[in-house]
This record gives structure tokens, sequence and C-alpha cells, in this order.
């Protein structure tokens, strides 16, 4: 700027000494103020464009921003599977189909009533042997040994769970009474009644009855009347 200015100043100078009158006597276009002027100004441009560089314009400061920080996106927990547990099948239970005792006993038994060897009415006296069974017994004993040999399998009527009270009587056992001693198969007790089977009864015959007997204590009534004592009994069943 101030170089501008003294520049200024310079070409006023300049132009003041040359006159009007002067230019005009002589008519030099060189001597021409106006062209003088623009000859000054045309240098002045070029030597100042040389001798000064261009401004540079400092680099504007590099503005600091806050980071923004980012948040990683939250990772959610993997939905719980809902597993259904399988439910457990109880086993099959494999059931053997059996023939119920009573039944096989009450087959069997009526077989044995059946069967002409021991039918009701035939002779078993006190001389008969087992017509079945191996066991050295004789008259209703004997007979007792082949009901328990035909209906239950055992060889004597001795082999099944010996029992000496009246209240455990019931039906399949075989009963003895005493005084004197006689052997009876109970086919079914009612109550106090019992309906048995029997062999050397009256003149030696088989009797199957069904009132026949009651138990009075240890007293084993027949017909109401009493008849023998119990002595002791054997289960089969």
């Amino acid at each position: 700027m101030l170089r501008k200015i003294t520049l200024s100043i310079l070409i006023s100078s300049v132009l003041l000494t040359i006159t009007p009158s002067s230019y005009a006597a002589t008519k030099d276009p060189a001597k021409d103020p106006h062209a003088v002027l623009r000859e000054l100004q045309k240098s002045w441009r070029q030597s100042y464009q040389q001798k000064t560089p261009a401004p540079v314009r400092p680099p504007e400061p590099i503005k600091h921003t806050t980071p923004i920080a980012i948040r990683p996106a939250p990772v959610m927990p993997p939905a719980p599977i809902a597993m259904r547990p399988t439910p457990i099948k109880p086993p099959t239970l494999i059931t053997t189909r059996q023939t119920p005792a009573t039944n096989k006993y009450d087959t069997l038994t009526q077989k044995f009533i059946a069967d002409p060897r021991w039918k009701p009415g035939i002779t078993y006296n006190g001389r008969q042997k087992p017509k079945l069974s191996g066991y050295k017994s004789t008259g209703c004993c004997a007979f007792a040994a082949d009901f328990v040999k035909y209906v239950y399998g055992k060889n004597s009527p001795r082999d099944g769970g010996q029992f000496s009270s009246v209240k455990e009587i019931r039906t399949g056992d075989v009963i003895v009474f005493s005084s004197p001693s006689h052997w009876v198969i109970v086919l079914n007790r009612s109550g106090n009644s019992l309906h048995t089977l029997e062999g050397n009864w009256m003149n030696g015959k088989v009797e199957r009855s069904n009132t026949a007997y009651t138990i009075k204590g240890k007293t084993i009534l027949r017909d109401g009347k009493k008849f023998r004592t119990f002595s002791l009994g054997y289960h089969f069943r």
C-alpha cells in the first residue's frame, strides 16, 4: 500500500513538470503526460507483480470435533427354545393270562367227582387202597390221597400246609377229625357250614354232602348233632 502511495506522488510530480504549453509546442507523443502515466502504471504493475508474490492463505485450522462414541449394538441373547420333554410312556406290562386258582380247583374237583373211580355212591371202604396216589393208606385217608394227587398233584394228604385252628378251615382243605380218625375233603366253606366229600362213609361208600357238617368251636356237628372233634388240617391252595 505504501508503494502505491509513493508511486502516485511520483507520477503526480512528473505530470506537474510537464506543462501543456510544452506539449503543445512539441506535439511529441512520448511527452504526452497521459501516455507517460499509462507507461508508468504498466511498468509499475509488472514490477510489482514480479516482486510481490501472491499472498498465501494460511491453512484453516482443523477443527477438532468431539468423536462420536459409537455404541455397539447390544447383543441380545438367543431366545430360549422351549423344549417340550418327550413324554415317557409307561412300560407295557406283559400279562400272562393265567387260569385263576379257584377256577382250576373247581374244574379239577368236578372232574374228580365225575370220575367213575371216585364218584359219590361207589364203594370205597376201609380196606380200599389209593387208586391213583402212591401213599400207603386205606379207607378215607386213601380217598383223600387220591383227591390231592388228582387235583393238586401231591402224593400225600399230609403234603399241604398244616394248621390246627378251626378258624383257618377254608375251601380246598383236607381236614382230620379225631375219636376215631376220619379224613374229609372240604369242597366249600360257607360260614360255619362245610360242604364235604369223603370216602368210607356209611357202608363204605363215597359220600358228598352239602350241609352235613357244622362247626361249633372245635366240635364238628353232623345233622345238628355232635359227631367228632376237629384235630388238624392241611392247606393246598
